[in-house]
């Protein structure tokens, strides 16, 4: 990731939410430094290619793009990373952090901190792809891994010693363990033991977990010394987080609108945009009358539903600037 200049901002990973409609979002109005995919199960790339490919497609962006493999066949991520690097990506970031019970009850994700010696072998499979790809055309594809501080109690210093033995180009470590979910508060004072071991190293590494602001990232960058962090829920209905900005009402409005239409032009195999109900509820935070249009919200099917709803808001609401995010 040496051609992106530090310190990143980045977005985090996030399944059913980092879709290609979202980063185009967040792409156009925050800029940020680096995106992720949502997390791809590597079966897909061999069984359901095409699911594959709708879950990588991506549209013209500055930002490099990771794409997240999920899974516990080494055999499987070599696959799935060769496919994706041929497809267009930046980077592989393989999934060693998502808590989900279905993930772990599986071995994957957070399932694999459990699991060293399959971690270590899923990306020695990994780096195979992408050794393959810079011998045939001088192409550096780097290797990420995300992950926790533990499983059922922070493990950093061990964990983090056994991921810097299988040499990836970047870490991004979450500050909670996989039984926290998404409980409680993230430690950064893990994140700094983690972050520690893998400066020794000399592995790009980013944390994450808990950041509401452009201006609290910043603070904990310097005050952690790392090179980036990630943020994920705090930029659902707020794309701008990433470049510090405070839209006013009716932009956020219009740039709901537009993320609708971009799902529906993205999704032309569905016949409404149901899926983005949650994006909307997310939008609608933070200003008067905001509990009234996000049960509106609901209930829509189509981007005319969108559009008369948010239509109505201007007949009753004067919002200059939004100050919170209710």
């Amino acid at each position: 990731m040496d051609m992106i200049k530090r310190p990143i901002i980045g977005l985090a990973p996030m399944d059913g939410i980092t879709d290609a409609p979202f980063r185009y979002i967040v792409e156009k109005h925050g800029r940020p430094d680096v995106l992720r995919t949502e997390f791809i199960p590597v079966e897909l790339f061999k069984f359901n290619p095409d699911k594959a490919k709708q879950l990588m497609f991506r549209y013209p962006s500055k930002a490099p793009l990771l794409v997240q493999l999920v899974g516990t066949n080494p055999e499987l991520f070599y696959f799935a990373a060769l496919t994706a690097i041929r497809h267009g990506c930046e980077g592989i970031d393989i999934n060693m952090g998502c808590p989900d019970t279905g993930t772990v009850k599986k071995g994957a994700g957070a399932a694999l901190i459990l699991n060293p010696n399959l971690a270590k072998r899923i990306v020695e499979n990994v780096k195979k792809a992408t050794d393959e790809m810079y011998k045939s055309s001088g192409i550096k594809i780097p290797v990420s891994i995300k992950t926790r501080i533990g499983y059922e109690k922070p493990i950093t210093k061990d964990w983090m010693s056994q991921l810097v033995d299988m040499h990836p180009d970047m870490i991004a470590v979450h500050g909670r363990t996989a039984l926290q979910k998404y409980s409680g508060l993230a430690d950064w004072e893990e994140i700094a033991i983690a972050a520690e071991i893998a400066k020794k190293n000399k592995i790009l590494f980013l944390g994450n977990g808990d950041i509401q602001n452009k201006k609290e990232a910043l603070k904990k960058i310097e005050k952690y010394d790392i090179d980036g962090v990630l943020i994920g829920r705090a930029a659902l209905g707020n794309p701008w987080i990433f470049s510090g900005e405070t839209p006013d009402l009716k932009t956020r409005m219009n740039v709901m609108i537009e993320h609708c239409e971009k799902f529906q032009e993205f999704r032309r195999d569905m016949k409404d945009i149901v899926p983005m109900r949650k994006h909307l509820a997310w939008y609608c935070t933070g200003f008067h009358g905001s509990a009234r249009i996000r049960d509106a919200m609901t209930k829509v099917c189509t981007v005319g539903d969108v559009k008369k709803i948010a239509e109505s808001l201007f007949l009753d609401v004067e919002n200059p600037g939004i100050d919170g995010r209710a």
